[in-house]
């Protein structure tokens, strides 16, 4: 029931109870919902009149609860099941926005992979040790709070002790990013000790050079940067996080970093086949993946200031660090220019989502506006993407979370000194 990773941050002693959805439905309980799918438990049971919990969510009008059911459920389609009078879910509701959700979601969705799929410094860290997408959300929704939490200051806004201390629970905290070599990872960080900042990257290889070129070709060795402490610098976003050892988040260079990234393919492969080591890799499309377009708003100027308090700080590094538009455009032309397919997926989000918001009806309904714009708005793109992928030689070495990271089937919570980036 319990993945590795989640007995690892003791999930299965937060959420050790069995959940009776229906129960959790009938009196308006999301949190019971959530509790479900952090158990892994079936959302696709019915009750003796063929009616599965989103019947009953529809039928009592709840739409928060209707969302979190779609959402949760993963791949279930839920709303096309009917029940034993031939009913499906939309026509039982009364509330007409119920309706107009349910009816969002009926095209039908392909599906990618998750091994293709990662965004951010810890979900594409996550992805590297093995993790897939769906623990990745209920890691998540276990550990959202002790993430941001903790602090009694106003700057920054959180204390730092939470991230770092389920990082080494999650990644290990002996873990070298070198383990992570079924992905290429790299993470990106910006050194704010120099002026102007400096950008840094972490990365899980090297070229096939002496390690004692690396510093003077600009890479560190793999081996001696732990996995945890890197993704705590990428994860250092301004006004959030105080930096870890000089360094803060990568947003501050490349938000999105898909230039960054062809430019280290192209760096890797240049370096290799100039010491004779015959580097044939080519690039077989871009993929970049968003973490949502919010709606347009009037900001202040970029001005990092406390004049207006910490909301309005957080709320143009937002706007400065956007990740979609010029970015988007830009490594679409450098993808075409080299004939190479290039995908974006982001989704428009109907509200503005901070970093640090913990509130699970605001994460629902993100989730939901993501998943209505899977089904509705980029079908076509991914039926795409996946005959593309398919054509591919396919990664064939097993990315195992135990070996990775070195778990043992206990429980290890050990505290790392964070005083320098590597053992």
């Amino acid at each position: 029931m319990f993945s590795d990773v989640l007995k690892r941050i003791n999930a299965h002693d937060i959420y050790k109870r069995h959940i009776d959805i229906f129960h959790a439905v009938t009196y308006d309980n999301v949190d019971g919902l959530v509790a479900a799918f952090v158990r892994n438990q079936p959302f696709d049971v019915k009750d003796k009149n063929g009616n599965t919990v989103l019947h009953l969510a529809a039928k009592l009008n709840r739409r928060l609860l209707v969302r979190a059911i779609c959402v949760y459920a993963t791949h279930l389609d839920l709303f096309k099941i009917k029940n034993n009078e031939g009913k499906e879910p939309i026509e039982l509701t009364e509330d007409p926005n119920i309706k107009r959700d349910l009816q969002s979601l009926s095209t039908v969705r392909s599906t990618v992979d998750s091994h293709h799929m990662a965004c951010g410094g810890i979900m594409a860290s996550s992805m590297s040790v093995g993790i897939d997408l769906a623990d990745a959300l209920r890691i998540y929704i276990v550990i959202r709070r002790r993430i941001f939490g903790g602090n009694t200051q106003m700057f920054p806004k959180h204390s730092s002790i939470g991230i770092e201390t389920v990082l080494q629970e999650v990644m290990g905290a002996k873990t070298p990013i070198a383990k992570c070599t079924a992905h290429r990872l790299v993470v990106t960080t910006a050194k704010v000790t120099l002026a102007p900042p400096q950008l840094i990257l972490f990365r899980s290889y090297a070229p096939r050079i002496d390690p004692k070129e690396f510093e003077q070709l600009g890479y560190f060795n793999p081996n001696k940067i732990l996995l945890w402490k890197a993704i705590r610098c990428t994860s250092a976003a301004p006004v959030y996080f105080q930096s870890f050892n000089g360094m803060a988040d990568g947003a501050i260079f490349c938000n999105n970093p898909c230039i960054m990234v062809m430019t280290e393919f192209a760096k890797l492969k240049k370096i290799e086949n100039y010491r004779g080591k015959n580097n044939t890799d080519e690039i077989g499309c871009v993929i970049s993946i968003g973490t949502g377009i919010e709606p347009s708003a009037p900001i202040n100027g970029i001005d990092i200031n406390l004049t207006h308090g910490i909301t309005g700080i957080t709320g143009n590094w937002k706007e400065c660090t956007s990740s979609h538009n010029v970015h988007v455009g830009q490594s679409r032309e450098w993808s075409h220019s080299m004939q190479v397919p290039f995908f974006r997926f982001s989704p428009h989000l109907a509200a503005p989502f901070e970093l640090d918001n913990c509130k699970i009806e605001d994460i629902t309904n993100a989730m939901f506006d993501n998943e209505v714009y899977i089904r509705s708005q980029i079908n076509q793109q991914i039926s795409d993407l996946c005959r593309l992928l398919k054509s591919m030689p396919r990664n064939t070495e097993p990315c195992q979370y135990r070996k990775i990271t070195g778990y043992t089937g206990n429980s290890q919570k050990v505290v790392e000194s964070p005083n320098q980036i590597g053992k």
